[in-house]
């Protein structure tokens, strides 16, 4: 093949990779022109002070002060809930405490009431009578009807020397009060709406219980409880004790007859 020699014209030739050159420097230059503006206020900022990098930092250590609080926060919730949990169970803990304290002071007071009782038979004070008599009278409401109560008596006997012999008898009972405003008497038979039942019959040797079921009229007001006590070979013995309901708080004492 035949070769050909550049042919020299004296022309400048203008080749494609000018072209392109031409066009990179073109976005160079506004890239730049573009970049001036915000160059310029990029370095307003660092003369009056200010770093892109430093406020990042500062950013940065304020996600983490804030991550610090939050932890420390929920480290005092658990903290908090594990206080207010200690708490109940100490609430919870004085309160069974103090159950068990009135239970005991109950019990004490059963005991104390039970060793009076014994005492007042065993070692009567002197000049005690020895004849049966009434040791106590207990009131309590029956079946939350409003008028209803259960009587209890309480018979002791005092020993003495040369023994003591059981004691048969009956015990007659009423109650004062007003009715209607005015002074009245119930006897045992209005008292239970019976008129077979105008007394109570006993029979005991040292002491017995015995327990009367009765009902006051709604217009009754009681304030006493007389009872005499009729036993053979002994002097009747009357004897009147103020009208009180037992509370939810004492504690029952029952004796059998003895």
């Amino acid at each position: 093949m035949a070769k050909f020699s550049p042919l020299h014209t004296g022309q400048f030739v203008i080749r494609p990779r000018a072209r392109k050159r031409k066009k990179i420097v073109a976005v160079l230059m506004v890239v730049g022109i573009m970049l001036v503006p915000y160059a310029t206020f990029e370095t307003g900022r660092y003369v009056s002070g200010y770093s892109i990098t430093n406020s990042a930092r500062a950013r940065v250590n304020e996600w983490q002060k804030i991550h610090t609080l939050e932890l420390a926060n929920e480290d005092l919730q658990r903290k908090l809930n594990s206080t207010q949990m200690g708490q109940t169970i100490d609430q919870q803990s004085t309160v069974s405490l103090q159950k068990t304290v009135t239970e005991l002071q109950d019990q004490l007071q059963e005991q104390r009431a039970e060793l009076t009782f014994y005492q007042s038979i065993v070692t009567p004070p002197v000049g005690a009578s020895t004849e049966p008599q009434v040791q106590r009278v207990e009131i309590e409401t029956a079946g939350g009807v409003p008028g209803r109560y259960l009587l209890r008596l309480v018979l002791i006997q005092a020993m003495r020397a040369g023994g003591v012999q059981p004691v048969q008898g009956a015990a007659l009972i009423e109650i004062n009060g007003t009715q209607n405003g005015a002074p009245a008497t119930l006897s045992l038979q209005k008292l239970t709406g019976q008129a077979a039942i105008n007394e109570l019959k006993f029979d005991y040797r040292y002491f017995a219980t015995i327990e009367q079921a009765i009902e006051l009229p709604a217009d009754f007001q009681p304030t006493t409880v007389n009872v005499e006590l009729h036993a053979a070979q002994h002097t009747p013995q009357r004897q009147s004790f103020g009208w009180q309901l037992k509370s939810a708080n004492d504690v029952a004492h029952h004796v059998q007859s003895s």
